[in-house]
């Protein structure tokens, strides 16, 4: 049997550990994913990159990608009605929380500019 190791606090691709779920061999630990969801995974599963999310990977990461003036920041870790919500910064300098429907069909351009959609003739 190896030796223990408290894998509290470390981070394994979008999983970070909160606690230790189970102490029998081996240890099960619990995370919580970038997403917002938790997951039990034992350590060696962890340490060698086998788990490494919650099971969200079907969700397209926005990070870093552009939409009109808005740049995605990182996920919120929150849903509305199942849907992803994003923290966005605008050219302007604003920041906005929008959902990856909105962002990806053109609906939400900027912090301003989409307000600005509804009064044109």
């Amino acid at each position: 049997m190896g030796k223990f190791v408290d894998r509290t606090g470390h981070r394994y691709g979008k999983l970070t550990v909160i606690e230790i779920a189970d102490r029998r061999t081996p240890p099960k630990w619990r995370c919580q994913c970038d997403c917002g969801k938790e997951r039990v995974a034992d350590g060696y599963q962890l340490q060698c990159g086998r788990v490494t999310i919650c099971g969200c990977g079907r969700i397209k990461d926005l990070t870093g990608k552009r939409f009109g003036m808005l740049t995605v920041v990182e996920m919120t870790g929150e849903r509305v009605r199942a849907a992803v919500q994003w923290l966005c910064r605008c050219d302007c300098g604003n920041e906005t929380v929008s959902e990856s429907k909105s962002l990806q069909s053109g609906d939400k351009m900027s912090a301003v500019a989409a307000a600005s959609l509804h009064f044109r003739i």
